[in-house]
C-alpha cells in the first residue's frame, strides 16, 4: 500500500464509520484508538511511504496432526505470536535493505487497524463476523504492518468479498 490521495480517501471514510460506531458504543477495547494520518507520522516520527501488511498462519496441517494430543488454543501452544512475528517482521525489513531506514513493525497493538488494510489490500476478506477472512487459512491467522517512510512497488489484488456462506456462522462455538 503506498499512501498517496487513494489510500487516503479509503482511509478517511473508514475513520468516520469507526467515529460512528464510537458514538454507538460498539467499539471494543482492542481496536486502537481513532487517528488521522498525519497524527501517526507525528506518533511514529516519519512520513509514511508504504505499508505492508502480512498474515501469518496459525491453523496449518501441521498444527492440525497435531491437535489431539493437546486441549490448549493453537496459537497458545507456542511462543507468543507478537514476539514470532514480530521478528519475522524485522528480517524482512533487513532483507528488503530498509535495514537503518524509518520503519515502524505492528503486530496487533499499535496506532494502525490492521484489519482495514488486510481487506482493502485484497489479502482478506470481510466475514460476516467482520473478521478478516484469509481465502486460504479463514480467519486462523494474525495480522501484521511494516510501516516505512520508504516508497516501495505496490502490490494489491482485487478486493475480496464475503461468499456468504455462513461457515463463521454455523461453526462458531459461542453461537454468534
Amino acid at each position: 500500500f503506498t499512501p498517496g490521495s487513494a489510500f487516503r480517501k479509503m482511509y478517511n471514510p473508514f475513520l468516520s464509520e469507526k467515529k460512528i460506531r464510537q458514538e454507538k458504543g460498539l467499539l471494543n477495547e482492542f481496536e486502537p484508538d481513532i487517528m488521522e494520518i498525519t497524527e501517526i507520522e507525528q506518533e511514529i516520527g516519519f512520513t509514511i511511504g508504504s505499508v505492508m501488511v502480512l498474515f501469518f498462519p496459525y491453523m496449518t496441517e501441521d498444527k492440525l496432526l497435531r491437535s489431539d494430543s493437546s486441549n490448549l488454543s493453537f496459537h497458545a501452544a507456542s511462543v507468543d505470536y507478537h514476539y514470532v512475528c514480530k521478528k519475522i517482521m524485522g528480517e524482512l525489513i533487513e532483507s528488503l535493505a530498509l535495514k537503518g531506514e524509518d520503519a515502524y513493525i505492528q503486530c496487533d497493538n499499535g496506532f494502525f487497524n490492521e484489519r482495514f488494510f488486510a481487506l482493502n489490500t485484497g489479502l482478506c476478506a470481510k466475514g460476516l463476523n467482520a473478521m478478516a477472512i484469509h481465502p486460504r487459512y479463514g480467519s486462523y491467522g494474525f495480522l501484521g504492518l511494516i510501516v516505512t517512510h520508504k516508497k516501495q512497488k505496490e502490490y494489491l489484488t482485487i478486493k475480496k468479498e464475503c461468499k456468504q456462506c455462513k461457515a463463521c456462522i454455523k461453526n462458531c462455538p459461542g453461537q454468534a
